[in-house]
């Protein structure tokens, strides 16, 4: 402000501003100046801005909804036909359903077969359980029954059992050498044990098919020591496979004693029990 101008006012009683107060007005386009927008044109542009966004979603959704249609749930097309997505459809997906097509054909004669092939399969039996043992007690009881004797649970007693022709001999070997068996004499016979049956000796003219030897000993004969039972495989008879199976229960009282044994090398000598293998051995008290 030029020197002096300011006093003037000053003292005409007019307030001057200073010059860290003094406003520039505001200069609209053209040069000419003018206040800021007023409420009511503010909400003319934001309802123009408005109208301009709904236009236009207006106008995609008219290019877009004919175009591939609007269809009710299960019902016909409202709007469109659908036309676009039809026509735009990816091949692959027509050939993907050709080709499960083929396959599900492939598959019907196969499990036609695999029905028929049920319907006549028959699934093996369960495998059978081996039979438990029969009891030797009852075993040597019925054996014994069946040639007329009856088991004497107060003494001792040596049965040998086998299933064919061939002929086996059953021996008794005393602590002191001496034996009781076919082709023993009387007076050779160890400590009072006899004999008592022998079947399928080899001159029989009737061999049997389930033979038995059996030798027994009263309460108290034997005397006291080692006993050893034998098994002499004398002869094969013809027809007759030459391996055997057999089994010797021995019963001491009440108790008795199994062993099964395998043999196949007959001897045909008539002492044989003096090279027999040695199938049990039991103590006397």
């Amino acid at each position: 402000m030029p020197t002096g101008v300011g006093s003037s006012f000053e003292a005409s009683g007019v307030p001057v501003l200073s010059d860290t107060k003094r406003r520039t007005p505001m200069t609209m386009p053209g040069g000419s100046t003018g206040a800021a927008p007023s409420q009511s044109q503010a909400r003319l542009v934001e309802a123009t801005l408005w109208s301009v966004a709904g236009a236009l979603a207006v106008a995609i959704g008219w290019m877009l909804v004919p175009a591939c249609g609007v269809r009710v749930p299960f019902g016909e097309y409202v709007l469109g036909r659908g036309s676009y997505c039809k026509g735009v459809a990816d091949p692959r997906i027509a050939q993907g359903v050709q080709a499960l097509a083929m396959e599900i054909g492939k598959m019907a004669p196969l499990e036609e077969k695999l029905r028929n092939y049920a319907a006549t399969c028959v699934l093996p039996p369960p495998p059978r359980a081996d039979p438990p043992e029969p009891d030797p007690r009852d075993e040597l009881r019925q054996v014994l029954e069946d040639r007329g004797l009856r088991p004497d649970e107060t003494g001792t007693s040596i049965t040998l059992l086998w299933n064919n022709w061939n002929d086996l001999d059953l021996y008794l070997v005393c602590p002191d050498g001496s034996a009781t068996g076919p082709g023993i004499g009387k007076g050779n016979n160890c400590a009072g044990s006899k004999n008592k049956i022998d079947e399928n000796w080899t001159e029989t003219p009737n061999p049997v098919d389930h033979p038995v030897e059996y030798i027994t000993a009263a309460k108290g004969a034997l005397k006291r020591g080692r006993y050893q039972v034998r098994v002499n495989y004398f002869h094969n008879r013809r027809a007759t496979p030459v391996k055997t199976d057999y089994e010797v229960i021995v019963q001491r009282g009440s108790e008795y004693e199994r062993y099964s044994k395998t043999t196949s090398r007959p001897t045909d000598n008539p002492h044989g029990y003096e090279i027999a293998p040695t199938v049990a051995e039991f103590d006397v008290p």
